[in-house]
Order: structure tokens, then sequence, then C-alpha cells
């Protein structure tokens, strides 16, 4: 028959155990909350909140200048608002889409990559019915858009795209060219659905009604366009750099820049004898 343990001999083997465990307890202590940053790999953040500051800013000229083209093309008030631009994967962002949609891929080049315009059904068919004329709704929103109703919201997007083109090529030289239309954003394979995307937010009001348009932009093709937006004064933002060689790079951009100047010769009496009398130097007054 096996020994067994008595009741004095359980309490000092419980005793050794809460021994051991107390120095990796304290040590735990020691550490703290605070020294322990957590870390989500399956996002992981390719941006600073800088540098997400920093095109937002970028973002806002563009969005205001998106609001008085678009309220001149469709002759009305429109009202756009920067709503956010967070970092989150391709599969996140299209599983926040309605399904039909407007989904427009765009070609950027350089870096010969494609973005995605997606504008939300609640302000497709408000802007349509604003082109076509039309007082109220026509119809409901949850369908998918036909071809004639594509080539009339194509000019808006075109609108969008070209006020999107105009601020990035002020950091860098691209090119945008819309090359596609979708109602099902899920058709639409424009990055792996694990690839950090840089998702701009937009509000859009027509009249009474409103809606969002998304912009979609993959983080990997788009990498070295993305950095030189960082670019402050000819050298890299939080990097540091040579003050001198961005000031002469500052002015070289200056003596390029074309300016219109009108020269008026003002008028005087003068008398002969004092026209005959000036030479170099004279100041006629």
């Amino acid at each position: 028959m096996p020994d067994l343990l008595s009741q004095d001999e359980i309490n000092a083997l419980l005793s050794a155990v809460e021994e051991v465990a107390e120095p990796g307890t304290a040590v735990q202590k020691d550490f703290g909350d605070d020294a322990v940053t957590p870390y989500d790999f399956s996002h992981p953040q390719r941006l600073s909140r800088e540098h997400l500051r920093m095109l937002r800013n970028m973002h806002e000229v563009a969005v205001r200048n998106m609001a008085a083209s678009l309220g001149a093309y469709l002759r009305g008030p429109v009202e756009c608002r920067l709503i956010s631009i967070d970092q989150m994967t391709y599969g996140e962002f299209i599983a926040g889409l309605p399904n039909p949609t407007c989904f427009n891929v765009v070609k950027v080049t350089p870096p010969d990559a494609s973005l995605a315009i997606e504008m939300n059904p609640s302000i497709a068919f408000p802007v349509l019915d604003r082109l076509l004329g039309a007082k109220q709704l026509a119809g409901p929103l949850e369908r998918p858009l036909t071809s004639i109703e594509f080539r009339l919201v194509a000019k808006v997007i075109e609108i969008i795209k070209t006020q999107l083109e105009l601020v990035w090529r002020r950091n860098s030289d691209v090119r945008m060219e819309r090359i596609s239309q979708e109602t099902n954003p899920h058709l639409v394979a424009l990055a792996p659905p694990t690839e950090m995307v840089v998702a701009v937010v937009i509000e859009m009001h027509v009249g009474e009604h409103s809606g969002l348009v998304n912009v979609c932009v993959p983080f990997t093709p788009f990498q070295t366009v993305l950095s030189r937006f960082f670019t402050i004064g000819g050298y890299s933002y939080g990097k540091g750099g040579d003050k001198d060689a961005a000031r002469k790079k500052l002015l070289a951009a200056l003596k390029r820049v074309p300016l219109n100047v009108t020269v008026a010769v003002a008028r005087t009496a003068l008398p002969a004898q004092a026209l005959g009398a000036a030479g170099v130097g004279s100041v006629i007054v």
C-alpha cells in the first residue's frame, strides 16, 4: 500500500510552491504596466500619428476645393467635410462598404498602382437626381447603378479625382486616371485582404441628403509616394537635414515661378535745356 502524506507534509509542499512562485511575481511587479506596449501584429501601424496629422492637413485642402468645384458643377450648395484618415486592412475597408455601391478604380502613375474612390448610394443617387433636375429622390437607394447612371456620376468622380491629384502633385509628380467602375466592391482585388491601407473618409452634403465618399490607398505600392508627403522645406520630417541645402532648393524652386511684371513710366514736363543737360546718373523728378 503506498505511503500517504500527512497534513503537515502537504502544508510543507504548498509552502515550497508559494516560495518558488514569489520571485516571478516580484519581477512582474517591478516591470509595471507601462513597460509593456501592446502591439497588434495583424494591424501593423505603418504611419505615425504625426504622419496621419500631416495627411489630414493636406487632404483638408482637397476637400475644400472639392466642395467648391462640385457646387459649381451641380449648380447648388455642396458641403464636404473630412471625417477621418485611418489605417486598416483592405478586408476591413471592403467590409465597411455598402453593397451595391459606386466603386471606382483609379490608376496612379507613378508608381503604376491603383487606388479606389467609393461613393455611397446615399449620396450618389441624390447627386444623380440633382443632375437630372429632380426635386426629390426618384427611386430606392438599395439597387445597383445602371450604365447610364454610371456615366453621369463619372463626372463627379472625375472632379473628386482631379482635386486629389492637384494636392498630391504638390509633393509628387503623379497622374491619375479612372480605369473602371464596379457596383460590388468585393469583386475588386485592389490589394490582399491583410494588406494595410490608408482610408480617407469624406462626408458630402447635397441639399438635404448626405453620404460618405471613401478613398482607399494601399500602403505598399504607394509607400514611396506617401513618404514624399512628409517632406517639409526640402528635407524629411523627423530626420533632420541640411538647412542650407533646403534653402538653396527652395530658392531654386522660387526662381522658376512665373510673375507678371507691369512697368509704368511716369509723365512729367521737362524743358529741352534740362533734357540736353541730363547725363548718366541724372535724376528726373
